[in-house]
């Protein structure tokens, strides 16, 4: 089963991190607890580990792209498990990537205003 490397909190003020670097390829293995990818946040830049033993899959953020805490950055995949190569469309919304139409504006005519009384 993969897992999954996520943006983590790296400070109690911090809500996004830029990916500064990727520290290992895509394919090649990894060990738990090996530095994975550099993440820069407003005040340092943070080696963030392997959560897991395996091998990388394709990182669904690039170096230089700014993902909030949480946002899935790559799995890590057993030796015989298929790696998935297409970006991360989990986060992503249906109507996000769906054309959009112009409505036109419908005319309305204005509500009633009726004075309002305290109550007795």
């Amino acid at each position: 089963m993969a897992i999954d490397v996520i943006m983590p909190k790296l400070g109690l003020t911090m809500e996004e991190g830029m990916i500064v670097s990727w520290l290992v390829a895509p394919g090649e293995f990894v060990i738990k607890g090996q530095p994975l990818l550099e993440v820069e946040t407003d005040k340092v830049i943070v080696e963030v580990e392997a959560p897991a033993s395996g091998i990388l899959g394709p990182p669904m953020v690039a170096e230089g792209e700014i993902a909030p805490l949480g946002k899935l950055l790559a799995r890590i995949y057993e030796k015989d498990e298929e790696i998935i190569q297409t970006p991360n469309t989990e986060t992503a919304s249906p109507a996000a990537s769906a054309p959009t139409k112009e409505t036109p504006p419908t005319e309305s005519k204005p509500a009633e205003i009726r004075p309002v009384r305290p109550p007795a």
